[in-house]
């Protein structure tokens, strides 16, 4: 009778059991909205975009942006034109090592809630340095759209 009993709880936690290996799984799929330099970020304001983490291609972290600044008449950093991220990139959890450097705001794209750039850590730290004191850029004010600054040179 033992036996039976046994048996028959065997059978029942097989069967019990069953419909859990045939399940059918689903897969979910995530859309991730990208904007462009050229669309997205440009309605953005100054003050919206500075203090913003930058993600790499690679998904890790770059820096932070520190500033928004505008190439001053007669400079030479002209590629992606006349305004620019000032991106605190590289160094360890204390900023030790980081450098400031020049990031071209058509360069950024959002992904979802992600403000990217199309580059890793070492490419955004071999780009041009930002020297507070040079006169060839000037602070872009906060309350302005990135369109707005683009447009009052």
């Amino acid at each position: 009778m033992l036996k039976s009993v046994l048996m028959a709880g065997v059978a029942l936690a097989v069967l019990g059991g069953t419909p859990v290996l045939a399940q059918s799984t689903t897969s979910t799929t995530t859309t991730t909205t990208t904007q462009t330099g050229g669309a997205g970020i440009m309605t953005m304001t100054v003050d919206d975009l500075e203090d913003m983490t930058v993600y790499g291609a690679d998904g890790q972290e770059i820096g932070e942006i520190e500033e928004v600044v505008r190439q001053s008449g007669g400079s030479t950093a002209t590629a992606g034109g006349n305004l620019f991220a000032v991106v605190q990139a590289g160094g360890n959890w204390f900023g030790l090592g980081s450098e400031q450097v020049l990031v071209p705001v058509n360069e950024f794209s959002m992904q979802g809630d992600r403000l990217t750039l199309p580059m890793n850590e070492q490419q955004a730290t071999a780009l041009q340095k930002y020297q507070e004191d040079n006169n060839q850029f000037a602070e872009v004010e906060d309350d302005q759209t990135l369109t707005e600054a683009q447009g009052s040179q």
